[in-house]
């Protein structure tokens, strides 16, 4: 009986182990599918018609929320995911995948908790030379905004109006830019300018 006992956990051992082997064979083709759902819903964003600080998701255009229902949907794979297989390292999933990965994550603001576990996830790979610093200072920054804390990345912009964005609160704005330098990230006003000419529609240009 025990015997028969140790055989069967033994198996489901097994299988369980051939069977994260095979998500993890597919972890950044998986990635790649999920990152296009996310940004085929954002490229269809029209920043002029966003609500600033709406008040409850129904006050949302249709479009955002659909958003929101994808990031739900991609943040639970993701998290199943790193689970299974890891944080995904460049040296073994690529670039790509690394980027993809992290970009789910900044989306998964709904599960704060899973971005702070991912945060330092980060923190070990960019050690490990596996992650890139910049990934680390977005979901940092993003954070520490979301908690009513000053960034020191300055890599969050909040929208302000149809056509315009401005910083969420910055730490010591001359230690932000040396940090930023220190990781290869432009300027706060570069950044800006860089911004603008990604978020705003045609029609906010030059305001």
């Amino acid at each position: 009986m025990k015997r028969a006992a140790a055989l069967t956990l033994m198996t489901g051992a097994a299988q369980g182990s051939m069977a994260a082997a095979g998500v993890c064979s597919n972890y950044a083709a998986d990635l790649a599918v999920m990152v296009s759902a996310d940004q085929a819903l954002r490229a269809r964003w029209d920043f002029s018609a966003l609500p600033a600080g709406a008040g409850s998701r129904a006050e949302l255009p249709r479009i955002l929320q659909q958003t929101a229902l994808v990031d739900r949907a991609n943040t639970t794979r993701l998290k199943s995911l790193v689970r299974a297989c890891g944080w995904p390292r460049r040296s073994i999933h690529g670039e790509q995948a690394v980027h993809n990965a992290w970009l789910l994550a900044q989306h998964a603001d709904h599960d704060r908790r899973f971005q702070r576990r991912v945060l330092q996830l980060l923190e070990a790979g960019v050690i490990a030379g596996e992650v890139p610093p910049d990934n680390l200072a977005y979901l940092a920054d993003r954070l520490a905004v979301a908690q009513g804390k000053p960034q020191r990345y300055g890599t969050q912009l909040t929208q302000t109006g149809p056509c315009g964005f401005d910083f969420s609160p910055l730490d010591d704005r001359a230690r932000v830019e040396e940090r930023r330098k220190a990781i290869g990230l432009p300027t706060l006003e570069d950044y800006r300018k860089l911004f603008d000419d990604i978020a705003l529609p045609l029609g906010c240009k030059g305001k």
